[in-house]
């Protein structure tokens, strides 16, 4: 009872967030501050965002991982403030067990991230004062890739250690937590059970990821300071050590509150005091950044008025409409000294639709260019078109006329059969078409549209089997509570959660992919516009799109496997405590199902978008995208239906009944 977090909810369903105040006028000057200071947190380093994407000169290693700081910091300051600007104004100030455990594990790991991203900026720092000269080469931009997404891995991975030693202690009452936002040491306080041996375990997982960070830091900046100590020139020493200065500010106001909170016993525990602290590394640091960063560096300033330049001159007045007219007609086509060659060209760079000018559509060079060939693929992918969508369809009939049917697990199964039929029709009909069809071409546009609906759709289905794995979760380990945890409220959170971070995630990439300027070749060698193979015709470096699109991939992949994996190790140790081997047997086959399809679905998916352009095979690819393109969604109503009587029962009373209720 004790390592299975959701049991739990057999006593404390919701928690209560009392906030700082109960005076509501207090509250209202709270809300009016804490309003400003996450606008300006959010507008600061998303400005900051804009403006190291925008210039060119400020495309370094160094800017790179500041560009990343500020996503950090803008993630995780809107995973707190918003909910509680509005406790600050609600009468209600509660938040649901699962709310609570997913506010802890996204904070956790935005902020342990963030804690050993201090460490790759320290040794970026190294490297540029210590190894001036060899600074591009040893910063390389694969390196830069990988130690960001090390970071992310890193944080996500240990956040769901930190968040379940406390979520899985038992909460019985009180449930009246003495913090703004779901803190563990806040939330772990009001455990019914003697928490030293989980505090223990925690406080070993907290000093590897503050202690191990800081001196790896401090040893960073000794070798710093040495270095810099040699230089003869004062102005010299000034000047490097100037570069240094905003991480060491940023780094102490992030490390010193946090390893207060997080590295102290229970026993210490001062609720008001912790409040106050934790606004350090919360909200202040995220406000700080932006100002550091910006204040003292005079390539951000250059880079800002650089970009007020745009919208200044002869053409003052015209605001970011100028940004597409210069864009689409040309910087010679204006007498505005302000614009730079290098700021018109990342403006073009910067706007979609300027590719255009060069390449208005491409050519899906598909599979072969025999047409025999092409004609008995015709015939494979068109059967396989067909059963899909024909499998997946019956599965969705048979759910919404069988009411035995009508449960949370099938719910997400008749949500995932819609979603396989939607991808699918994504690229397979066009495919069908140019097997047969003199010409292989698609527009940019369309092309641009394909490639975000068919990611979109991915993606939601990525994070739908997580929705999937946590009903197997509470099926097993809970049954007797199955229908009142997973009521229909949350189920359609889940799936309404997954759709919204599908649409959204895909938009991201599909822009970071179709805002690169193609200007020739533009034959995909592809059967549909995929990503990588789309990225493989820019006709500039693509190595910092090709790096921001790996960070969010990394998230989007390994966030999912690592909970569904986490599920399974739950799912596995209840199964295993089950005396019967009957009943062991019944309780795996309603899991293996989703098992075999997450394999087939994660596996080509992982190769495909996890790795750099670099490896990038053509031919390999073309036939291993056809696994989580065609294959899952054909494969899904075979393993859900052959292997599940359920199904079976509804089928045959579909066929046996003529009037079946719906």
């Amino acid at each position: 009872m004790l390592m299975i977090p959701e049991q739990n909810q057999s006593w404390v369903s919701e928690f209560i967030l009392l906030g700082f105040s109960s005076d509501p006028t207090t509250n209202s000057i709270l809300f009016t501050v804490f309003l400003l200071i996450y606008l300006c947190s959010v507008m600061g380093n998303g400005l900051i965002i804009l403006l190291i994407c925008l210039d060119s000169h400020l495309h370094t290693p160094m800017y790179f991982f500041l560009c990343t700081l500020a996503m950090l910091d803008m993630s995780y300051v809107t995973t707190t403030m918003p909910q509680m600007l509005v406790h600050l104004l609600a009468k209600s100030q509660t938040i649901s067990f699962a709310g609570c455990w997913i506010q802890m594990y996204v904070f956790g790991a935005l902020a342990t991230t963030e804690s050993t991203f201090f460490v790759v900026m320290a040794y970026d720092r190294y490297v540029a004062i210590c190894h001036p000269l060899h600074y591009t080469i040893i910063l390389n931009w694969k390196l830069c890739i990988w130690l960001a997404a090390g970071t992310w891995i890193c944080g996500f991975f240990f956040s769901l250690f930190h968040t379940f030693f406390t979520m899985s202690l038992p909460y019985c009452g009180p449930n009246r937590v003495s913090h703004y936002f779901c803190d563990s040491p806040s939330v772990r306080s009001l455990a019914c059970m003697d928490t030293h041996l989980i505090e223990m375990v925690d406080l070993v997982l907290s000093a590897f990821l503050v202690v191990a960070p800081i001196s790896i830091i401090v040893a960073s900046y000794i070798l710093i300071a040495m270095a810099i100590l040699k230089i003869k020139s004062t102005q010299g020493r000034c000047k490097a050590f100037s570069t240094c200065a905003p991480h060491l500010t940023v780094v102490s106001f992030f490390y010193g509150p946090s390893s207060y909170i997080y590295m102290k016993p229970n026993s210490s525990y001062s609720p008001e005091r912790d409040k106050q602290i934790s606004l350090f590394y919360n909200a202040f640091t995220a406000l700080l950044n932006p100002l550091v960063y910006s204040l003292r560096n005079k390539d951000i300033k250059r880079a800002f008025l650089k970009a007020r330049a745009l919208t200044s001159g002869s053409l003052q007045g015209a605001g970011p409409a100028l940004l597409w007219v210069v864009a689409i007609e040309g910087k010679d086509r204006f007498s505005c000294p302000y614009i730079s060659d290098d700021t018109a060209a990342f403006t073009m760079w910067m706007i979609p639709g300027q590719n255009q000018s060069w390449v208005s559509e491409f050519i899906l060079l598909g599979f072969s260019s025999d047409p025999t060939t092409n004609n008995i693929l015709f015939v494979v992918f068109l059967l396989i078109y067909l059963s899909s969508v024909m499998g997946n369809g019956l599965i969705i009939i048979l759910i919404c006329m069988d009411t035995h049917l009508h449960t949370p697990m099938y719910f997400f199964l008749c949500i995932l059969a819609m979603l396989d039929m939607g991808y699918v029709t994504t690229t397979m009909p066009q495919m069908l078409v140019h097997l047969l069809a003199k010409s292989q071409t698609i527009s940019f546009v369309r092309c641009w549209i394909q490639m975000y609906v068919f990611g979109s759709l991915a993606t939601t289905e990525c994070s739908l089997f997580v929705a999937m794995a946590y009903d197997r979760y509470v099926a097993i380990c809970y049954p007797l509570r199955y229908t009142v945890i997973l009521n229909w409220g949350v189920c359609i959170w889940l799936a309404a959660g997954s759709c919204v971070c599908g649409f959204l995630s895909a938009l991201l990439h599909t822009f970071f992919t179709m805002s690169l300027p193609y200007c020739g070749p533009n034959k995909v060698n592809h059967y549909f516009c995929e990503g990588p193979a789309v990225r493989n015709l820019a006709c500039m470096d693509t190595h910092i799109i090709e790096m921001v699109d790996q960070i969010l991939i990394v998230l989007m992949g390994l966030a999912p496997i690592s909970l569904i994996v986490a599920s399974y190790v739950h799912i596995a140790i209840a199964i295993l405590k089950i005396k019967s081997a009957q009943a062991r047997c019944k309780a795996f086959s309603t899991c293996a199902s989703h098992l075999t399809v997450v394999s087939f679905f994660y596996g080509p998916g992982t190769y495909i978008y996890m790795r750099p352009n670099s490896s990038y095979s053509p031919e390999q690819d073309k036939q291993v995208s056809l696994f989580y393109n065609a294959f899952t969604a054909l494969l899904n109503p075979m393993v859900y239906s052959l292997r599940n009587k359920d199904i079976k029962r509804a089928f045959l009373k579909v066929i046996g009944h003529s009037n079946v209720d719906c």
